[in-house]
């Protein structure tokens, strides 16, 4: 394999280091039980934990403080608060409303008339920051959080995955970026001034066209879950078998379907489920790729083509503009 394409892979996986951030702004002797507590402890102690590690502790917390922010904001936000909000965006005209209903839902459990979100239009992107507000805290799963649940409900709302042009946290670099650059579309920076996250301008006309309700996606996307939805899985397994295969030019529906010991068209059929499809997988590889490709090494554009399977340069330069709106040497001396 390509040696750069090793750099790019991984598969995402959860430092326990972030699990602890779920409570690190609590006072836990004062609101967790001890066995909370004494789970705490003992995953501390460990390296990395599992999706179902995760999620089990995240829930054993928000039902222990009746509350889906996890003490984070000045009121609780009850239970089934999410699905609330999922229900209301759905009717929204367009991505602009969708946001500004998101921010009114979440401004309700602050104190006074202080706003959780300020959206700022520096064209052609829109900037979307979150505000300091007087007494809460802004833990660094907080700041991640807010920001994911907000790209994952533009992606569920437009039925495409709504990627991050720039990504900004408040504190320092962690020792998982990929796992950031792979959820948010974007390597991240840190010690900004404000945790915010840009997106192109356009995003904000994109019609809201959800494939599965909201009760559905509600079910499925747990306010605080790290990765897109529990039941990506196959998803992610499909994006890692064509990513590792690119270089090699093993990429095909065929070969990955026989890699997951299923028919081409029972794959096809299991990702239309998902909402997705073979065609649209690739597509998000190759962007991916090409954009760690061009900012992280000195590979010519006609080599990264090559890589990821063009056969003409021309194809790779259009496909690449369609993405991000520029050449890919323009875009390689814009962000460098």
């Amino acid at each position: 394999m390509h040696k750069d394409s090793q750099d790019y892979l991984h598969i995402p996986t959860i430092p326990s280091d972030f699990l602890v951030q779920v409570v690190s702004h609590l006072d836990q002797s004062d609101r967790l039980s001890e066995t909370l507590q004494a789970e705490i402890n003992r995953i501390a102690d460990a390296d990395k934990i599992s999706m179902a590690q995760y999620i089990d502790f995240y829930e054993r917390v928000r039902n222990e403080l009746q509350d889906e922010s996890l003490g984070v904001f000045s009121r609780p936000v009850p239970l089934g608060g999410y699905a609330a909000l999922c229900n209301m965006v759905q009717y929204s005209p367009n991505i602009l409303t969708a946001i500004e209903h998101y921010n009114r839902f979440y401004s309700l459990f602050l104190s006074g008339d202080e706003a959780l979100l300020a959206v700022k239009h520096d064209s052609p992107y829109v900037i979307i920051s979150l505000n300091r507000v007087s007494g809460m805290s802004s833990p660094a799963l907080y700041q991640q959080s807010m920001l994911l649940s907000l790209l994952k409900l533009l992606t569920w709302l437009t039925a495409q995955r709504v990627a991050a042009e720039q990504v900004s946290f408040e504190f320092d670099a962690m020792p998982f970026s990929a796992e950031f650059e792979y959820l948010f579309g974007t390597a991240p920076t840190f010690g900004g001034d404000r945790a915010s996250i840009t997106l192109p301008e356009a995003v904000l006309e994109y019609p809201v066209t959800p494939k599965i309700s909201a009760d559905q996606y509600a079910s499925q996307s747990t306010f605080n879950l790290i990765y897109w939805s529990v039941g990506d899985d196959l998803l992610k397994q499909v994006y890692s078998m064509i990513a590792s295969g690119l270089s090699l030019h093993e990429f095909d529906v065929v070969t990955v379907a026989a890699s997951l010991n299923v028919s081409r068209h029972t794959l096809a059929r299991r990702l239309k489920k998902l909402g997705s499809s073979y065609g649209e997988v690739l597509e998000r590889v190759r962007r991916d790729k090409a954009m760690h490709l061009l900012l992280t090494t000195t590979m010519s554009v006609d080599d990264v083509a090559a890589l990821l399977g063009y056969a003409e340069i021309g194809s790779f330069s259009r496909a690449f503009k369609q993405w991000t709106g520029s050449a890919p040497v323009h875009y390689r001396e814009e962000r460098r």
